[in-house]
């Protein structure tokens, strides 16, 4: 392509947590030499950018040892990895805007408290849960977006960023009990689009918004009772179709504020949180009712130099500042108790939350 240059990148992280609990060590470690190896090469021009190759190569292995002496198994281990492609293109559209076009992947292994054991497990004594392996994703991605476009009538910049997307899960990790234990069971079809605004008025006031639309939905889910309990072999529940739970149909947050003028160092700012209505069972009959709160913050952007090249900054804010009472959390898959699901924990109330810290300005 005349005029554009390649451009390439390699990469390697590594990370080895440890956790010591009394008679039980654990470590879950991703391997130093196979771990989050990327590559990716490029070509640019001026106006498309084009990476013609992309990839990450993730490996993550836990290790269980057990030091109590009636253990009946001392050592398991257990790996997960994937090759994660990764292809995108951008192609700009004036100055200020451009389309975009991505595919990626990626792998998420259960986290510490998933790999425990269900409490009737298909191998006595098993450190790690046998039901589990890790989701992996393919993501694609369209969209178009701007940033500080400037409106030529008006002392006003603009900035919107618009996609669709669309992913395929495969070994979704869905909860059981209350989370009390984990299995990897279902495909998924998670579809959606997100929407960003922004506008800054060289005057001082300014507004942000974001929402994000959701139909996530379980492609195959077919729950068998016989994982856990060989006595009721044969009895099955298809919730394929169903919606993903703990995911909401529709978020949104809106914040409108203005700087003072005379001191455009503070800001002040309400905005708006919406949580759409959701469901916290597979079954999709156990429901999280939306909610909408309202929160106050007066802000330093930046630091108000004090003496000697030390400045102050710092925030307030009335978080649910009407003091609505709402349901800001479920347990998925919740037990049932007198034959009603416990699953709801209360939101938080009116709080005010003050941060102030004091320090060098370089």
């Amino acid at each position: 392509m005349p005029g554009s240059s390649p451009v390439g990148s390699t990469g390697l992280d590594s990370n080895r947590p440890r956790i010591d609990a009394g008679t039980l060590t654990l470590t879950a470690t991703p391997t130093p030499v196979t771990t989050g190896l990327t590559s990716s090469v490029s070509r640019r021009s001026v106006r498309l950018r084009f990476p013609v190759l992309g990839a990450r190569y993730d490996r993550v292995v836990y290790n269980y040892r057990s030091f109590l002496p009636t253990a009946t198994i001392k050592k398991q281990s257990k790996d997960f990895d994937r090759l994660s492609p990764k292809l995108g293109a951008s192609w700009m559209l004036g100055k200020f805007s451009s389309i975009y076009a991505n595919v990626g992947g990626g792998i998420e292994v259960p986290a510490g408290n998933e790999t425990d054991q269900p409490p009737t497990g298909p191998i006595s004594g098993a450190l790690l849960n046998p039901l589990l392996d890790a989701i992996s994703s393919t993501t694609y991605e369209l969209g178009v977006k701007s940033i500080g476009m400037p409106i030529s009538t008006l002392p006003i910049t603009i900035g919107y960023d618009v996609s669709l997307y669309s992913t395929d899960v495969t070994n979704d990790i869905i909860p059981y009990n209350g989370g009390r234990y984990y299995q990897t069971a279902a495909k998924a079809r998670r579809k959606g689009a997100e929407v960003g605004l922004t506008a800054q008025s060289t005057h001082g006031p300014f507004a942000n918004a974001a929402f994000t639309f959701n139909d996530h939905k379980y492609s195959k889910y077919i729950v068998d009772s016989a994982v856990i309990d060989i006595l009721k072999a044969g009895k099955t529940a298809d919730l394929s179709g169903n919606q993903v739970m703990g995911v909401p149909r529709m978020t949104s947050n809106i914040e409108i504020g203005t700087e003072i003028p005379g001191f455009r160092n503070l800001r002040i700012k309400g905005a708006m949180e919406h949580f759409g209505k959701y469901f916290a069972n597979d079954a999709n009959t156990v429901s999280v009712p939306n909610y909408t709160i309202f929160n106050l913050t007066a802000e330093l952007r930046n630091p108000i130099v004090a003496a000697n090249g030390w400045g102050a900054r710092g925030f307030i804010t009335v978080h649910n500042a009407t003091n609505k009472k709402y349901i800001g959390s479920a347990f998925l898959n919740p037990d049932l108790v007198n034959g009603q699901p416990a699953a709801y924990e209360p939101g938080m109330p009116q709080t005010v939350i003050v941060s102030f810290s004091l320090g060098r300005i370089r």
